[in-house]
Parts: structure tokens; sequence; C-alpha cells
């Protein structure tokens, strides 16, 4: 890397980077309980979005969901900046080991993430109920095998609760839509 930018990587640096990511991704679940808390109007149906898009979804596909009368309180469309939940420990003399261990134990529910044991239908429950959702909307690029096969596994949960859910699934991409 060093050889890239001339940047010396170095434990304080890289402590550095971890804190501003830390702050970042605090400021994102911010936003999130403010959407949570003083979002669209009382009329709309509040729903989570679960798909785990590898890239941006479709934006017509999210307008058509908000036109229909939805108020997204919560999706795992773009994880990039919320792959790891909570803060990754910034005063470590080993910060690389900090981000490894961050990313083995702290990462979210994901179709990019085999995790035996932990299900992923539990954890969806935990967050219709801590976003005050009214329902879930199952979407996957209809491409996705992993979130495509993780979706009866997601469904389940969502029925046996009898919350209101659709399943949608997109064959167009950002690079194909243009």
């Amino acid at each position: 890397m060093f050889k890239l930018n001339g940047v010396e990587i170095t434990p304080e640096r890289l402590n550095h980077a971890i804190g501003l990511y830390n702050h970042n991704r605090r400021m994102i679940e911010k936003i999130q309980l403010i959407k949570q808390d003083h979002g669209e109007p009382m009329d709309n149906i509040r729903v989570v979005i679960t798909g785990s898009f590898c890239e941006q979804p479709p934006i017509g596909m999210l307008k058509s969901i908000e036109m229909a009368g939805c108020y997204i309180v919560d999706d795992d469309l773009m994880l990039g900046s919320r792959w790891t939940q909570g803060d990754v420990d910034e005063n470590t003399v080993d910060p690389l080991g900090a981000i490894v261990t961050a990313f083995l134990t702290k990462s979210p529910a994901s179709s990019a993430v085999y995790d035996v044991g932990n299900p992923k239908g539990a954890r969806l429950v935990k967050l219709v109920r801590q976003r005050e959702a009214d329902g879930v909307i199952f979407c996957a690029a209809s491409f996705c095998d992993p979130a495509l096969l993780d979706r009866p596994e997601l469904q389940r949960p969502a029925t046996r609760k009898a919350w209101p859910t659709s399943t949608s699934s997109s064959t167009r991409t950002p690079a194909s839509s243009r």
C-alpha cells in the first residue's frame, strides 16, 4: 500500500481510520432512528426491505414501493457502510486484528455471510420489532442465488408472525439499465 500512495500504514493511522468509520456508522444509525421516529405520514405502511443486493438496487423498484404507500424503515440493500454492527476497537495495538474480529463477530444478516447456528429469520424478527414495521418486502436480484436461497428461511418467521409480506425479484442491475 505504501508504494501506491506513499503513506506508511501504522497502528495509529489504522486506529484513526477505524474511529472515523465508527463515527460514520453511528451517524447512519442515528439517521435510521430519525427515519423511524419522524418518517412519512401516519397512513403509510412501515416496511422492512430485505434481499441483500450486491450492488445498488434499481431505483425504480424503491420508488414503486414508496409510491405504493410504503415507508421503508430499514433495509439491507447497501451493507457496505453498515457491514459491522457496533464499534470496532479503535484503541488497540492490533487494529487489523480488531477489524477482522469485528467482521467475524459483528456482521449483519446477509446472504454473503454463512452463519450456521445464527438464524437470519430470528434477526429479521428482531429488526422488524425494533423498527416497529408493519410488514416485510422480500426482494432480490433474480440472478443472486444466495439471496434467493435465504428467502424461505427469512419468510418462515414472518409468516408465523402473520406479518404482511410481499416478494419481488429484479432482473435489471444498474449496469444493464443504462
